[in-house]
């Protein structure tokens, strides 16, 4: 079967303010230890969309979550010690990779995403790399994509890749 993850670095630590909820997000590389609640998010979070394009199949989703997206691919965004999303990048000299980008339900809508495109693109910036990510069609993520300035540059029956590249 076809790797189906959703959208792609650096692991450091890094303060973004939230100016919505006027606190601070504190960003921090994925332990070990946060294995299995990523994949409560990832399954919590993509599980309506991968069932509608190709339907779930748990045991598949599982084995294919830790083979292609381990935690050393993510960083947690936490608000007041609690994870409230989590992305998984890697760069390469072509680009800089969003594999997945996970709010928690609850902090989304409130620009947890957005700063987290926000830091992605100073980042992205700094080493002069494109940003480059891809979406099933059934998830409706895409349009946030499109409003955090990334231009659809191939679309299939199967994914929809994007691309957001620094001035």
């Amino acid at each position: 079967m076809e790797d189906h993850t959703q959208s792609g670095c650096c692991c450091d630590t890094a303060t973004m303010e939230d100016h919505t909820q006027n606190s601070t997000l504190a960003e921090r590389p994925a332990t070990p230890q946060d294995a299995l609640w990523l994949w409560e998010q990832y399954s919590e979070l993509l599980k309506p969309s991968i069932d509608r394009q190709w339907g779930w199949d748990e045991a598949f989703q599982l084995s294919n979550f830790q083979k292609h997206l381990p935690h050393s691919l993510f960083s947690i965004v936490e608000k007041r010690d609690s994870p409230v999303a989590a992305y998984a990048t890697e760069t390469s000299e072509k680009c800089i990779y969003l594999h997945m980008l996970l709010v928690v339900t609850e902090h989304q809508l409130l620009g947890v995403g957005t700063h987290v495109m926000s830091l992605m693109k100073a980042r992205a910036s700094e080493i002069s790399l494109p940003i480059e990510l891809s979406v099933i069609p059934a998830n409706q993520v895409a349009e946030f994509y499109k409003k955090s300035g990334f231009k659809m540059i191939e679309s299939t029956d199967d994914k929809q890749l994007f691309q957001w590249i620094p001035e």
